[in-house]
């Protein structure tokens, strides 16, 4: 099995523990924060959504830093971020779209220029047979298997023999598909870049991780 690795985001100046906002066609002031009701947003990962050709990102946030940032059922990525995913993938195999960056009371509050991401494939990459975990109390092991929900603490993450096509891609269990996995290619050519507000952290670390922010979420 070649290595993996996930993104994992990382607190701090100009990374929130959680974004505080909303993804908009529009930005009002009067209501600059409104309900995502919106088809692209209903539409599940790894489905093709049509996405308008911008969106606005308002957040009640003072600074944003990050290249990466699991977001809205998908990612928000900075101009460096996104310029190596293109070049490391098929077009085909995700869709974005470019995001105008304001606080809610319509102030820029970043220099970097942001996409939204959503990718239409995802991979079946957790061996749940032999990787080791904790059920929540209304959990058993069929739903596990078949969303990929419902364990609240790890103690060991095996991965089966399926391994993506492209040098990147996410999972479609329920409990990690918002982050980002790669091959250690794709790791080496974002830590040369020296890209900002995340971790990449090898699977097998992903345990302690996932217990950490389950336990902060819970």
């Amino acid at each position: 099995m070649e290595d993996i690795y996930c993104f994992w985001p990382k607190p701090q100046k100009g990374v929130p523990i959680f974004i505080n906002g909303v993804l908009t066609e529009s930005y009002n002031k009067d209501n600059p924060m409104p309900p995502m009701d919106y088809d692209w947003m209903r539409n599940r990962l790894g489905k093709k959504t049509d996405f308008p050709k911008e969106l606005w990102l308002v957040v009640k946030e003072k600074l944003l830093l990050f290249d990466y940032y699991p977001a809205f059922k998908g990612v928000i990525l900075s101009e460096s971020f996104l310029d190596i995913l293109k070049k490391n993938t098929f077009k085909d195999f995700y869709q974005t779209t470019k995001l105008n960056t304001i606080s809610a009371k319509g102030k820029e509050i970043t220099p970097k220029k942001y996409y939204y991401l959503r990718f239409n494939q995802e991979e079946s990459l957790i061996d749940y047979e032999k990787s080791e975990f904790l059920l929540e109390d209304d959990a058993n092991f069929e739903h596990v298997l078949k969303v990929g929900s419902g364990i609240k603490e790890f103690k060991e993450i095996y991965l089966n023999n399926t391994l993506a096509e492209t040098n990147f891609f996410i999972l479609r269990d329920r409990m990690f598909n918002k982050y980002l996995f790669s091959n250690k290619a794709f790791k080496k050519e974002i830590e040369e870049a020296n890209l900002y507000g995340f971790d990449i952290i090898h699977y097998k670390t992903l345990p302690y991780a996932y217990n950490e922010k389950y336990k902060a979420y819970n």
